[in-house]
């Protein structure tokens, strides 16, 4: 939470719907959470080698658990509660609007919005 009192969080906030805004915002609050992530990783590790799990189920924010799960020699399943991170014909980019156009629309959003993040660095 603390991110988004950075200048980056608070040009998030006022993005609004924006994609492309919303999109630049992002890219730079995700190079400004790298410490964050790195201490996610080492508790993720922490817990699961402690724990000792036969799968591990997780969150497609938690960016080390495929990682930990290889090394623990178990398998990984990311289950999301919405379509974030894996592309669909069900529903556009959330980082997209949503005009009724289709499945070929949705997946295209997708793609234009990871083609947008991959370059916004």
């Amino acid at each position: 939470l603390d991110l988004m009192d950075t200048p980056a969080g608070k040009e998030a906030l006022e993005a609004g719907a924006n994609p492309v805004k919303l999109a630049r915002a992002y890219a730079r609050l995700a190079r400004l959470g790298g410490q964050a992530q790195r201490r996610m990783v080492q508790e993720t590790w922490a817990a699961a080698s402690d724990f000792g799990p036969h799968v591990i189920v997780y969150h497609p924010k938690a960016l080390g658990a495929p990682h930990v799960a290889e090394k623990l020699g178990v398998p990984c399943v990311m289950a999301a509660l919405q379509p974030l991170l894996v592309p669909t014909a069900k529903f556009p980019s959330p980082l997209a609007p949503a005009l009724p156009l289709g499945g070929g629309y949705n997946r295209a959003t997708h793609a234009a919005v990871g083609w947008l993040l991959a370059r916004s660095g």
